[in-house]
């Protein structure tokens, strides 16, 4: 869900400011710090709180096109034990791999 809220926050407005730079080499590696201003568009940011509500509900409510749990076996030889949403599993469940792992 957080995932889903920080790609909606690309399309907000964002005025960025560089405010210092710095270069440095640390263990045979080239370090580039920067410190930014940066400034949200408010109408942007009741726009995202309402895109994060909605992806918060969605993501509670059951779906209504959900079958019942069935165990699928996969490609990579896998088995997904769970919830199944348009013949693929929807992220309600168990992913069961070959080695024993879940």
């Amino acid at each position: 869900m957080v995932a889903d809220w920080l790609q909606s926050t690309a399309t907000a407005r964002v005025h960025s400011t560089l405010v210092s730079e710095s270069r440095s080499v640390e263990n045979n590696m080239i370090v580039l710090r920067v410190k930014l201003d940066c400034r949200v568009n408010t109408e942007d940011i009741a726009a995202l709180n309402e895109t994060l509500r909605k992806l918060t509900e969605s993501k509670t409510k059951p779906a209504t096109d959900v079958q019942n749990t069935k165990d699928l076996l996969l490609p990579d030889g896998s088995r997904y034990t769970g919830s199944i949403l348009n013949g693929l599993p929807d992220g309600r469940g168990i992913k069961h791999f070959p080695d024993g792992g879940r």
